[in-house]
Parts: structure tokens; C-alpha cells; sequence
């Protein structure tokens, strides 16, 4: 499964479908080989497995497709507008004809295969949306998730929303840390200010020097002098995290001019004056 992102389980649970670089491919708990089930687009992700062996999955620069589990050639479902974008994480309603989708406008839609008729907006938020049986939705609001009845019938929502979970981990291109079984939760919460690893400088036998003002570290490297650490953190709370400097003589730090992207692994140059993410 190397490369795989965004797993999701088929009806019965014996087998999981997953991307990987440009493929959609399933295994299953007994180790099989990935099987091929298309070629899919680039940056394909999030998919939903039906009981009737149809598998829908969105696209983060087009719409959802649909195609057998047991392989094929993918059909475009969905057909998004100027103003939606792409369309992504699809969910399965019960009639296994109409299916829950996110544009990347941040609303989420009910569509249908088929010919079903026009989608139908169904609410707005800012990561994806899960389909929990019987008839309950879980969306997010912010950092917060809640749940609120599917008249499925109608296809409206019921009641109010519920809070569920707050402080929940939202990522970025609509990722968000929760996934729901008919009786269980799981989740992430987004981590507070100071919580995660936090970095401390050592003398040469080992005996703490002083606390380095950096927390929430994913990465880091030292330069080769020895005085500066390039660290991939979170401190400013954001999705993908920034990259600091941190000098270690002194304890101070200071935030490296980099545009905003998801750095990982920062590297010195030999000098000691660079550094590449």
C-alpha cells in the first residue's frame, strides 16, 4: 500500500479501497496484493463503497465518479460549476441510488446516480460531511462537529445540530480527523497552544541548558555550525504549519519568510546559510 491515502472500508468490512498515485486500488485483511480498479485522475480521494459493489469517488479539480468495485472505466456522476469547484468526499445514502458529496465552495450536496434529478443542497461547511445510519449527518462548523438528522424521504435536515466534539483536527482540501461506524466514533482533536513536542537544549553530558520557546514541533533539523534549529511546526495553529528558526545559543526564534504550504523535513545547505523544505 505505499502511497496510499484516504482508506475507506467496503460494506462488509472484509476489504479497504485507497488511492495511490493516480490509482484506485483495494486489498484486504488478509494482506491480498492491491488489486486495480481504475485509473483515476490526479489528486483523487475519498471514496465510498455501496453494498451494491459501486463505488463513487471525488476529485480535487473535477467532479465524483462513479465505477464497479470489481473494476472499470470511471463515469463522471457529478459536473461541478464555475463557483463549486471540485467535488469531493462522497457518502452513500441507503437507497444505494443518492449519495452525500462536498463542493469545494463548502457546501454539501445530495446528488443521484442515474439520472435522479438536480442536486440538492443540503448544508455549508468547511471540511467533509459523513453519512452515520440511521438517518444522522456529521458535519463541521469551524473546529467543532455536530450531527443532525436526514429526513430521507426529503432529503432536508431535521431538528437542530448537536454538538458532538469540539476542538476537532481540520485539515486542509476538506480533510477532517473523524470517521463514524454505526455505534462509534473516532476522532482527533485539534491540538491546544503549547501541546505536542517541545524542543530543549542539551550540554555535552546530557544536562538540560534551557527550553527551547518553540512547542506543537512536527520536524527539525540542525544547521551544521550547530547554532540554528529549522523546525516545521504548528504554533500559529494553522492546517499546514510554518517553519521557524531557533537559535539554540540563545533561545530565541524567529519565522522563516516561506509562503504558505505544508513543509515537512527542512534541510540545511552545508554553509549553513539555506535551507530547502
Amino acid at each position: 500500500s505505499e502511497g496510499a491515502i484516504t482508506p475507506f472500508w467496503s460494506p462488509v468490512s472484509h476489504k479497504i479501497g485507497f488511492f495511490a498515485v493516480g490509482r484506485l486500488v483495494w486489498t484486504d485483511l488478509a494482506g491480498t496484493a492491491p488489486q486495480l480498479i481504475a485509473r483515476v485522475p490526479p489528486n483523487s480521494e475519498g471514496g465510498s463503497w455501496s453494498p451494491n459493489d459501486t463505488i463513487l469517488f471525488g476529485t480535487n479539480n473535477a467532479g465524483i465518479f462513479s465505477v464497479p468495485a470489481s473494476g472499470g472505466n470511471p463515469v463522471a456522476v457529478t459536473t461541478p460549476t464555475p463557483d463549486e469547484g471540485a467535488h469531493h468526499w462522497p457518502e452513500w445514502l441507503p437507497d444505494q441510488q443518492h449519495f452525500l458529496y462536498r463542493a469545494a465552495s463548502g457546501t454539501v450536496f445530495v446528488g443521484a446516480v442515474g439520472g435522479g434529478g438536480a442536486a440538492t443542497s443540503l448544508l455549508r461547511t468547511n471540511a467533509k460531511a459523513e453519512f452515520v445510519a440511521p438517518d444522522i449527518v456529521l458535519f463541521v462548523q469551524g473546529q467543532d462537529l455536530l450531527a443532525q438528522r436526514l429526513d430521507l424521504s426529503t432529503f432536508t435536515l431535521r431538528g437542530t445540530p448537536t454538538p458532538v466534539v469540539s476542538q476537532l483536527r481540520v485539515g486542509n482540501r476538506s480533510r477532517a480527523s473523524f470517521s463514524a461506524s454505526a455505534s462509534t466514533l473516532l476522532y482527533r482533536n485539534r491540538p491546544a497552544q503549547g501541546d505536542g513536542v517541545s524542543l530543549q537544549a542539551l550540554d555535552g553530558a546530557a544536562k538540560p541548558v534551557r527550553d527551547l520557546a518553540i512547542g506543537q514541533v512536527r520536524r527539525f533539523s540542525a544547521s551544521r555550525d550547530g547554532r540554528f534549529l529549522a523546525v516545521h511546526a504548528h504554533e500559529t495553529n494553522t492546517p499546514d504549519g510554518e517553519v521557524w528558526i531557533v537559535d539554540v545559543r540563545r533561545g530565541g526564534k524567529s519565522r522563516a519568510g516561506i509562503e504558505s504550504a505544508h513543509f515537512d523535513f527542512p534541510v540545511w545547505s552545508p554553509d549553513s546559510t539555506q535551507i530547502v523544505v
